[in-house]
């Protein structure tokens, strides 16, 4: 019995998706909660993807094999009363055994929020970048990496039997009150990959690197590269799947409302 849980966290306090030896987890607290939830059998979380330290998931899709038959409702009231309070399972339904919370996945969305000043409130959620910052620019300097690439040369240390190259469907800015967002669409991601775009962008903004550099980067693999902007600012919004229901639609959130497409 196949269930898919829909999540939401406030990685502000975590070491990052996957287990390790030490530090607090995302998966370690959720497959404590698992344990607990279902009577101390020990339950394998598989995520869509692995959110680095200090990254935030508006919509993470999870999926696990219960051990014991309950019913969808019952799973989320319970998860979310075992749960700490930066995590939140707002959606569970059983799938068929074939669905893989990573692998049926057919595109993800990420938002990274770039914020005007310096706000007390805002400043786990966003970077404090936006002193000359200018829309148009970050525009044209994101049409560069629109397309498939060898990102190899934007990835912080990439497995070395990893492919690098990455499908990048759409790169959109957009202003709101607090600053700028920018949505980054892909068939896949590779390590800090998000990241260290939108670093180069803002750099290519404020004129510390120019487009050849980065343009030299992207086609040979090698050349100076900005280093990545901070997790804060960067969630993961949206994963996208064939079998998608209403109920699939991410909530709203500081960086957005994301309809099913």
């Amino acid at each position: 019995m196949r269930v898919r849980l829909n999540i939401s966290y406030d990685g502000t306090d975590f070491c990052g998706w996957q287990i390790q030896p030490s530090g607090r987890t995302l998966q370690g607290e959720l497959e404590l909660a698992l344990g607990k939830f279902y009577g101390g059998k020990a339950v394998r979380t598989l995520a869509s993807g692995r959110t680095d330290a200090g990254v935030h998931a508006v919509m993470q899709v999870v999926h696990y094999d219960a051990p014991v038959n309950r019913d969808s409702e019952t799973i989320v009231k319970g998860l979310n009363a075992l749960l700490p309070d930066d995590m939140q399972v707002w959606q569970a339904r059983y799938v068929d055994d074939e669905f893989h919370a990573r692998f049926s996945a057919r595109g993800r969305l990420y938002a990274y929020r770039i914020l005007k000043t310096n706000d007390l409130f805002l400043h786990r959620f966003g970077w404090s970048a936006g002193n000359g910052f200018d829309l148009n620019r970050a525009r044209t300097a994101s049409s560069t990496f629109i397309g498939k690439h060898d990102f190899r040369a934007y990835s912080t240390q990439p497995d070395l039997d990893e492919s690098t190259v990455c499908n990048v469907r759409r790169i959109d800015w957009r202003e709101d009150e607090y600053g700028w967002i920018m949505e980054i669409e892909a068939d896949r991601f590779i390590r800090r990959l998000v990241r260290t775009l939108a670093g180069s962008i803002v750099a290519m903004v404020k004129g510390t690197v120019n487009s050849e550099e980065l343009q030299n980067a992207l086609e040979k693999g090698e050349g100076r590269v900005p280093p990545p902007a901070p997790p804060q600012g960067l969630a993961l919004v949206q994963v996208r799947y064939n079998d998608e229901t209403q109920h699939d639609a991410p909530p709203g959130s500081l960086w957005g409302t994301f309809p099913l497409a």
